[in-house]
């Protein structure tokens, strides 16, 4: 089913899944770029949701799995029901594969479990991108106790972060690169930032006072405000966008 339109541009510029998608978006396009045309799409994006990157990549075609089938999709968006931890896909079967905002959901087993698969799944270019540290941990906590005072119930993403270590880019980036190398491969990998905290923040706050005032203050921080604020720093940053660069020389040994 095609998404309504109201759906579509409060997903396209809400500043809740603009900031969310937007760098990324970027980047894959970059990487993208790099790889043959070939017959089938060349990027997975795992845990897309209805739309996912995929709407940031309009006339790209893409691959997506979650573990629920969405009610609504986009044409270049080809969805397959599946979980992060047992992906059904071949070995290196995609240049490029994309995970975002899935990893805080799982537990630090199942995080580990699914890096292993998304790095059996690419052949070139993985991308992680999720909430990481204590500037995340806070904001969430923060918006938790706002919602749990105005007697409000709170959307089910956030409890299900506060009841799991936040991820650490660090951590992240070893498990990588151990894994990696344990399949025989090597890779180089890079560090980016996405989502101001404070900005994150107001947006919240703004969600907790009224229906209206999250829409306003979500399209107006989206559309207009995000793309003029310089990327944040590890510090205030609410997300990490962690970019692998496979070594593809030993595939055929």
């Amino acid at each position: 089913m095609r998404p309504n339109v109201l759906h579509s541009f409060m997903f396209k510029l809400g500043f809740d899944t603009r900031v969310r998608n937007r760098v990324v978006a970027t980047l894959l396009r970059s990487l993208l770029a790099q790889e043959r045309r070939q017959s089938r799409p060349a990027l997975l994006d795992v845990g897309c949701g209805s739309f996912g990157v995929a709407m940031f990549l309009r006339g790209i075609p893409v691959i997506g799995v979650d573990r629920e089938q969405p009610r609504t999709t986009i044409p270049n968006l080809t969805f397959r029901r599946a979980a992060i931890t047992a992906l059904p896909f071949p070995d290196r079967s995609f240049p490029v594969v994309s995970c975002i905002d899935v990893l805080e959901h799982l537990s630090p087993a199942d995080r580990e479990r699914a890096i292993r698969e998304l790095l059996r799944v690419s052949n070139r270019h993985l991308v992680i991108a999720c909430p990481h540290g204590e500037a995340a941990h806070d904001c969430d906590a923060h918006f938790l106790s706002a919602c749990l005072r105005k007697g409000q119930s709170p959307p089910s993403w956030v409890i299900e972060h506060q009841s799991h270590p936040y991820p650490k880019a660090t951590v992240i980036d070893s498990q990588v690169r151990k894994y990696i190398s344990e399949a025989g491969r090597t890779v180089r990998t890079s560090l980016f930032y996405c989502e101001n905290v404070g900005l994150s923040s107001l947006v919240r706050s703004a969600a907790v006072l009224s229906p209206l005032l999250y829409v306003m203050t979500n399209l107006f921080l989206g559309a207009i405000i995000d793309p003029l604020v310089p990327s944040p720093k590890d510090k205030n940053s609410y997300r990490m966008i962690l970019v692998a660069e496979i070594d593809t020389s030993m595939n055929n040994e």
